[in-house]
This record gives structure tokens, sequence and C-alpha cells, in this order.
């Protein structure tokens, strides 16, 4: 009994000119509505949140600016606690001799104010007739306009056996801008104190925050050397902007 001979089709071939062929998906409109309003959520937060995001922001920034220091006086034997003490009061301390040694600069600009003030209007008194009689027309322009304006705002006849009553603005108050100033005042230098503790913790704990990414990450060899290398590029990016940042403003400051 012989067995049956199997037919075997080969498969079409495919034309060498065929273009590939491009599949398009359809746009999901609910995930990029989701998208738009997780983004505007965001930004809505952190303009809420820049009082406490900025100071953050700055802590981190310095921190990274001093760490090299610390570090370097950890390699002599000194604890990082009071070498980042040290650090921070010499830092504060030059700021506030930075801000007192300007204090005649400051001084000195006060004082020349109603000179200038005075130079500006003799330039204008000395002016061509022309620049005068122009200054003029605006003036007259700008006196009409007003007049125009006053006369649409005319509010209308009360109605017999009604008073009239006119809300006057109240009197500039002096010591309300002194409160608000103080308000103010008090507000930067709690700031400060904050950025100024956030700096000293960060240098304290040095590398610790990065061991604890490291160990979140799990067992995994691979994934702890991709964290490690991620938070090396960082370090890598943050030091590169604050080393621009420093070379711009000494240029500015020798340009100055």
């Amino acid at each position: 009994m012989t067995s049956p001979e199997r037919l075997v089709v080969d498969p079409p071939e495919r034309p060498e000119s065929a273009e590939p062929v491009s599949i398009r998906m359809p746009v999901d409109v609910r995930s990029a509505a989701l998208t738009i309003v997780a983004a505007l959520a965001i930004v809505t937060v952190l303009r809420a949140a820049a009082a406490m995001i900025i100071p953050i922001v700055l802590g981190i920034l310095i921190s990274y600016a001093l760490d090299p220091a610390v570090a370097w006086l950890e390699r002599r034997h000194v604890p990082r606690s009071v070498s980042a003490a040290i650090l921070l009061l010499a830092l504060d301390a030059d700021t506030c001799w930075l801000i007192y040694g300007l204090r005649f600069e400051g001084q000195a600009i006060v004082n020349k104010l109603p000179e200038a003030a005075r130079r500006i209007r003799r330039t204008f008194e000395d002016a061509p007739p022309t620049t005068a009689a122009a200054i003029q027309q605006v003036q007259k322009a700008a006196t009409e306009l007003e007049k125009a304006a006053s006369a649409a705002a005319t509010p209308p006849r009360a109605p017999s056996g009604v008073t009239r009553v006119q809300v006057e603005a109240a009197p500039i108050n002096i010591t309300d801008y002194l409160l608000w100033g103080s308000i103010g005042a008090a507000a930067a230098i709690g700031q400060v104190l904050l950025v100024l503790f956030l700096v000293y913790f960060l240098l304290v704990s040095g590398d610790l925050y990065k061991r604890k990414l490291v160990k979140i990450v799990g067992p995994s060899l691979t994934k702890k050397k991709l964290t490690v290398q991620i938070l090396a590029d960082i370090d890598h990016q943050i030091e590169m902007f604050l080393f621009v940042e420093v070379l711009t403003s000494s240029i500015v400051a020798v340009c100055m």
C-alpha cells in the first residue's frame, strides 16, 4: 500500500518593489485629555507650593556647591557636622560683610537722586521749542480725553427724597505700609533660615539618600548600577550648571 503524495504549495513571492505597510494607531482622546489635565494640575501645584519648593531647590543647589569643600575637610579628619557648620557660618559672614560694605554705595545713590532729577528737569527746559510744543499738545490731548471720560462717567441725578452718598478713598496710611513691609521682611528671614537648615542637613547626611535610593531599587545588581549611573549623571549636570553660573557671574563682575 503506497502512501498518498502530499501537494506542497510554495507561498507567493513578495515583490521587491512593495512598500512597507504603515499601521496608523488611533489617537486616544481620553489619554490626551488626561495628560493635559495632569500637566495643568502639576503647574498649579508648583505655583501654589512655590514658597516651599523654591527653598528646597535653593538648598539642594547650595549643598551641591558646598559638598566638595565638606568632603575635602572630611578627608582631613574633620567631622561632616563640624565642617558643614563652619562653611555655612563663613558663607553667612561673607554675605553680611558684603551687604554691610555696600551701604555707602547705596547711600551715595540715594543722595544723588535729587541732583539727577534736577538734571532731567534742566534737560527738558533746555530742549528745543518743537519738543516743548509737542509735549504741550500731548498734555492738551490728555486733558481733553480726561474731560470726555469725566463727562461720560457723570452719575445720573438722584431721585427726589434720596440722599447721594460719595465714598472717598482713605488717605495713605504709612503704618499699614510699615506693617506689610515688616511681614515681608519676617517671611524673607524665615525663608533664609529654612534654606540654611536644609543645606546643613543635606551636607551632614552626605550620600545617605543615594544609598537609600540604591537600596530601594531592589537586589538586582543591574538596577543598582543603572541607579548609580543616573545619580552620577545628575551630579555632573548640576556641577556643570553651577560652574557656568559662577563663570558668567565672574565675567559680569569683572566687566562691571
